[in-house]
């Protein structure tokens, strides 16, 4: 990430309209998109009407905009609704965010709006096809689920529960039309105010219905959830344990093997790279690492060409020995996986990161723009007791992105942090008008910038229930919504088959620089992927107790004082034990655990070979001068 460019990459964002009214770039889903009106009256609007001289009615409540370069109508104040929408757009997998604001009286338009009352939402981000037809509801599709898909459509619909209920829009998961479902995820078309406070114990009422066609191996577990929700006896947090649960045990059957790869190039137009990543593409993989095929780290330096490379392969580094240890401890513990634990973890981990880079800035005096920083984007699977889940958990600071690509669809899953989305998500603005601001792709927060305390990582857990592929990627690619415009063409070949991730992630950088070119660009893939679990077997990692030992002491002695971070209070759940050895295929015979031991030391020395090699050249690279970072303003 380079300073200076963020009133460049506006000027050219903003298409201008022919007309020479106020312009807005088109959002990047757009381009067969549709949108849906809340309330319209579709006697007073059929199908080929135009809704405020502007929305094409394609259907009933599915418009599309025939204006999409000019700025939307909107009031000069919002409804308690529309707040609610703007807050809860944190939520975009599953929750639909303001689009517009209109009338649908003809006499009423954007000049001359009266009230509030007056005023109709339009949303994006709705479940409708690319043919403008409604996505099925999630009744129409529960009987041909997979039971790990029916966990999955309830375990999300509980994630979002509490935020619904604090914003009284909880209505919204009672009403079976709202619900739809779009592969792995629930989508709803809209929300609904509550009249009255919604309860757990009505939601368990309401599901009820769906015990009918209920996948077997689950029905006697869901019916003793749905019922005691129902009667009040299982609370919020137990419901998702016994949804983890069920998950878990459905995961064993039918295993999840991944793969990764990444790639990173300085760009067309820059001579230095300030992105890193784990793993790094020049080096072979570690076979005694917790890490591999688990964990992918991209990170985009700001703070100049020596400042920001500085601060992305110290948080790489910091990561990395970190990562290693808590996998490490939570696959070799004998106690229960707590995925709140874990992410919890996670956050402490990368504030252990912010505080070095901080620590560092403050050693080297630097003030205001001058502070080195780095955005962050993980994704990791961990292996709870040595076994294979489908939970992938995701962190992200900045705007760096992670996007989910399954053969359906591309789906962004983090939120960058910057000026615009932060006026989005505080209620203050629709996102067209967010992102005219002069300062709208500025960043809200980075690692190193300010101390750990007013740091806040956006840590998400998804639940993995079909083939995809988690694409990782710093704004050298993401810049002009190149992945929507790429996957198509270049990922589903890798889920159909027909190609290699590292062709894949390469494919995708190269076709990153053509398109962009203007920044450094870094991506990193992890294909996800079920198979039977003879095959899971087959293909997992062997690490045999011998290189257990080589790779542990190595990291024991390079990590000790990282090792004692995670032995704080917040880390109690986790197994305190150091030394605790998994193999991960135990049964291997004499003769080929002696041969497979003498090749991973083979592969050791020459992976320690290389490094200290890449390490040789880097450290008699000259100084630069730092030029100065993006500016991360304070949130209020």
């Amino acid at each position: 990430m380079h300073t200076g460019e963020n009133s460049s990459k506006q000027s050219l964002d903003q298409l201008i309209d022919p007309t020479g009214s106020q312009s807005v770039a088109q959002p990047a889903n757009t381009a067969h998109s549709y949108l849906w009106v809340v309330g319209l009256d579709s006697s007073l609007y059929p199908i080929g009407k135009l809704l405020s001289d502007r929305y094409l009615v394609h259907g009933s409540q599915i418009v599309s905009d025939t204006k999409v370069y000019q700025l939307p109508e909107c009031p000069d104040e919002f409804s308690l609704q529309t707040t609610a929408y703007l807050k809860l757009s944190c939520f975009p997998l599953n929750l639909p965010r303001p689009y517009a604001i209109v009338s649908q009286d003809p006499g009423i338009n954007a000049e001359n709006q009266v009230t509030a009352e007056n005023l109709t939402l339009i949303l994006e981000n709705v479940p409708i096809l690319a043919n403008g037809k409604l996505m099925p509801t999630l009744a129409e599709s529960w009987q041909n689920a997979t039971a790990l898909r029916q966990i999955n459509w309830l375990w999300q619909i509980l994630q979002i529960w509490q935020p619904l209920v604090e914003f009284r829009m909880s209505s919204t998961l009672f009403e079976p039309s709202l619900a739809r479902v779009d592969g792995s995820w629930v989508r709803f078309l809209e929300l609904r105010t509550d009249l009255e406070r919604g309860s757990l114990s009505q939601l368990g009422e309401f599901w009820k219905n769906l015990l009918e066609e209920v996948k077997p191996e689950i029905e006697e577990d869901l019916i003793e959830l749905f019922f005691g929700m129902a009667r009040g006896e299982i609370k919020l947090d137990g419901a998702i344990a016994i949804l983890d649960r069920l998950n878990i045990g459905l995961i064993q059957v039918q295993p999840l093997i991944t793969k990764v790869a990444t790639a990173t190039d300085p760009g067309t137009r820059r001579s230095h790279n300030e992105d890193s990543c784990y793993p790094d593409p020049d080096q072979a993989p570690d076979p005694s690492s917790y890490l591999r095929d688990r964990l992918v780290i991209i990170c985009d330096g700001l703070g100049g060409h020596e400042g920001g490379e500085v601060a992305s392969s110290m948080a790489i580094k910091t990561l990395e020995q970190q990562l290693q240890v808590l996998l490490r401890q939570v696959e070799s513990s004998d106690q229960p996986f707590l995925a709140n634990t874990f992410m919890a973890q996670l956050n402490a981990i990368v504030r252990v990161v912010n505080d070095q880079i901080v620590s560092l800035n403050d050693q080297q005096h630097r003030q205001a723009q001058q502070r080195m920083g780095t955005t962050l984007v993980i994704a990791v699977i961990p292996r709870p007791q040595g076994q294979p889940i489908n939970q992938v958990f995701v962190v992200n600071v900045g705007d760096s992105r992670i996007y989910w690509i399954n053969s359906r669809n591309c789906y962004q899953v983090t939120i960058d942090d910057d000026v615009a989305n932060r006026d989005v998500i505080l209620g203050f603005n629709l996102p067209a008008f967010a992102s005219q601001r002069i300062d709208a792709g500025s960043l809200t927060q980075a690692l190193g910038t300010r101390s750990a305390e007013n740091l806040v990582p956006t840590i998400q857990r998804l639940l993995i229930d079909e083939a995809c592929v988690l694409l990782l990627c710093s704004d050298g690619l993401s810049d002009y919504e190149r992945v929507p415009e790429l996957w198509r063409s270049l990922v589903l070949p890798l889920l159909i088959g027909s190609q290699t991730i590292e062709k894949a992630t390469k494919t995708m950088l190269d076709q990153g620089n053509l398109r962009n070119g203007h920044d450094n660009i870094t991506v990193g893939m992890i294909q996800c992927q079920f198979v039977a679990q003879d095959q899971a077997i087959a293909s997992t990692p062997t690490i045999s107790t011998e290189s257990q030992s080589l790779g542990l002491n190595k990291l024991d002695s390079e990590t000790a004082n990282l090792d004692s971070e995670l032995k704080d209070p917040n880390f109690k759940n986790l197994e305190n034990s150091r030394d605790s050895q998994v193999s991960l295929k135990p049964d291997l015979t004499a003769n080929n655990r002696g041969l497979l031991i003498g090749l991973i030391l083979l592969i050791v020395c020459f992976a320690v070979g290389i490094t200290a090699a890449l390490f040789g050249s880097q450290s008699q690279q000259p100084e630069a001068t730092p030029s100065q970072p993006v500016p991360i303003p304070p949130i209020k």
